[in-house]
């Protein structure tokens, strides 16, 4: 019984090893999905692996094939953690050298305590995050923010329960959600993260928009904007400072949410913005018809070239821009790190604070889980640069006198 168990569970840790290493099969199905998790859960193949090593060794019942693929599977999924340290201590670098080398000591006392004290933890990793009492928060769903010929538009607010760390009112996040420009919902697998921004003092406004199989990019950019303004226009009804409005999207969202903050929106409007995995450049991508990006765009590159212009980010880098972070995987084969990297570096010439979170062993979408091992590694420095550019001391005193 030994042996078998042993050649089982070595099996299914060297499987789940090979997945984690090899690139992203398909991003068709659950395939992408699958190998997201197990990088991200690495350390539940490295504990099978272990398990059938040790059943396997037995002197009596002795699984060779046990011993040998657990060993294999042990090995390859431990990767991601010898990785930690790198990716902890550019990120790190990168958040000192934008923010300050005491940027923390800029945080108020009562949110430094609400924060991730440590950028991994078991008790993370086991799902302590989930049930942590700092997401208490209430939800008010479906909330009207826009008509259009199309559909109406609606949002959901999770709303704080705690009192503000710092003043009388608090700090908003608009979300907007991926899907490549045509699919998604708002709420859907980030709702834990919604709550988990809530409890630490974010009224957070999580908002639906147009896809590419209803308009065009111009239309969905637009539809940012408006749920910007409507927060700036509601900020007295849900206790916003309506000059604290930062903007958090990821993937396609977080190009949306680029777009928003960096083109038409007066600087004041939004505060920050976080883009996670976010294409950048659409001029990037191989120009094929009927592809997400073509269709969003309406055309290819020699189609509609100024379009492509004016619906990329990186051409309104410019100072003055509100404090950036840009989030990318080293892994993520769906919207290429040179994207973060390509925006990163042209904000780099101007005074506008940028931080960019590099992950060595991450995909798309990797952040999908607040007990994930890149997502427990963001999160740390997220709190942070959303702290800082929202509750910072310093400028609160600036703008109060």
């Amino acid at each position: 019984m030994r042996r078998t168990v042993s050649a089982i569970l070595g099996t299914l840790s060297a499987a789940m090893a090979l997945l984690i290493a090899l690139p992203t099969i398909s991003y068709q199905n659950l395939t992408w999905v699958i190998q997201m998790l197990l990088g991200e859960f690495s350390w539940l193949v490295t504990l099978l692996g272990t398990l059938a090593v040790g059943l396997g060794v037995s002197p009596r019942r002795k699984s060779s094939l046990g011993v040998t693929l657990g060993t294999f599977g042990a090995l390859m999924s431990v990767v991601p953690f010898f990785q930690v340290r790198r990716a902890t201590r550019m990120n790190d670098d990168a958040m000192r050298k934008t923010l300050g080398e005491c940027y923390d000591r800029e945080i108020p006392p009562e949110l430094r305590m609400r924060i991730a004290q440590r950028r991994w933890s078991v008790e993370t990793s086991l799902g302590g995050r989930l049930f942590s009492n700092n997401h208490h928060c209430e939800l008010d769903r479906d909330v009207v923010y826009r008509s259009t010929p199309q559909r109406t538009l609606m949002l959901d607010v999770y709303r704080p329960t705690a009192p503000p760390p710092y003043g009388d009112l608090y700090p908003a996040v608009v979300t907007v959600h991926g899907g490549a420009w045509k699919y998604g919902n708002k709420g859907e697998v980030f709702a834990a993260h919604h709550r988990y921004l809530a409890g630490l003092g974010y009224t957070v406004f999580d908002i639906q928009y147009r896809f590419s199989t209803e308009v065009r990019w111009g239309d969905a950019l637009d539809d940012v904007r408006a749920a910007v303004a409507w927060v700036r226009r509601y900020a007295p009804a849900y206790r916003i400072d309506p000059a604290r409005v930062a903007l958090l999207g990821r993937s396609a969202g977080g190009h949306l949410a680029l777009l928003a903050a960096y083109s038409a929106l007066a600087p004041s409007e939004v505060a920050a913005v976080v883009a996670i995995y976010p294409p950048t450049d659409l001029r990037l991508w191989i120009s094929i018809p009927n592809t997400e990006v073509t269709e969003f765009i309406g055309g290819t590159t020699t189609e509609v070239a100024v379009d492509y212009d004016a619906a990329s980010p990186t051409e309104y880098v410019r100072d003055g821009l509100p404090p950036t972070m840009l989030i990318t995987g080293y892994r993520d084969d769906l919207v290429a790190p040179a994207h973060v990297e390509l925006l990163a570096n042209k904000l780099a010439s101007t005074d506008t604070p940028v931080v960019t979170l590099r992950v060595p062993w991450a995909r798309h979408g990797f952040d999908a889980f607040l007990s994930g091992l890149g997502s427990q590694i963001v999160q740390y420095d997220i709190d942070r640069f959303l702290a800082w550019s929202l509750y910072n001391v310093n400028h609160r005193a600036q703008d109060d006198g």
